[in-house]
């Protein structure tokens, strides 16, 4: 597949990668799943893309993936991961220092802001004590919630893979790739709990990418 086959749009170019080993050591079980970090090449910005900002743009062709990634003079960057079935996304600050470019993403594990709702205004399935409040419902979300710190659950199938638990004492949301929420403390006697989601943007194919670096050689992104 050609660069110029390619139809994905720099108005997705939203992307991802990796998560750190650091990130993978702070998560329970195997909920976080990995993206390959291929080699990039720099490839030319249209007269639009350099309008809009963009001063490098980068592209890299792998099996049947295509990756795209951008730098924009304000120091944000974007980037797609795009196959035969999914298209993964990330978008967060870059800087570069001695010829290494870093990446980090707006969503880390345990940034993603939250908030305890209203129990009454949480839709419960089954006998999960979870419930999810999002500010676009519409959203068709892959959330896990950990509770007690072993216990997991997912909310919106209404299915515990673990041993429910008697008592609930904190919880955590996370995602596949990686964004999840503070450990939550729950006070005593609180056998319900609502979750709101401070964000409206959808995070079930948000790669986390904390300190990703790249070797700049001549036009390549090398992964270090």
């Amino acid at each position: 597949m050609s660069l110029a086959n390619n139809k994905i749009s720099l108005s997705i170019l939203i992307c991802c990668i990796a998560i750190s080993a650091d990130v993978l050591a702070q998560l329970p079980f195997e909920l976080v799943k990995t993206v390959p970090v291929p080699e990039l090449k720099r490839v030319k910005c249209t007269a639009e893309e350099t309008k809009a900002g963009i001063i490098r743009k980068y592209y890299g062709e792998y099996m049947y993936t295509i990756e795209y990634m951008a730098l924009k003079k304000d120091g944000h960057f974007t980037r797609t991961i795009s196959d035969c079935t999914d298209q993964l996304n990330s978008h967060g600050t870059w800087q570069i220092n001695n010829h290494v470019l870093t990446l980090n993403s707006t969503f880390q594990h345990g940034n993603l802001p939250v908030i305890l709702a209203d129990t009454t205004s949480g839709h419960y399935i089954n006998d999960i004590p979870i419930a999810i409040v999002r500010n676009n419902s519409d959203l068709e979300e892959k959330i896990q919630v950990v509770l007690n710190d072993s216990i997991l659950c997912e909310p919106n199938l209404g299915a515990f893979w673990s041993t429910p638990p008697k008592i609930l004492k904190r919880v955590q949301v996370v995602y596949p790739y990686g964004v999840a929420t503070p450990i939550i403390p729950i006070a005593p006697g609180n056998r319900k709990v609502a979750l709101k989601i401070l964000t409206g943007e959808p995070l079930n194919n948000f790669v986390v990418m904390k300190n990703v670096h790249y070797r700049i050689k001549g036009r390549k992104l090398i992964p270090l």
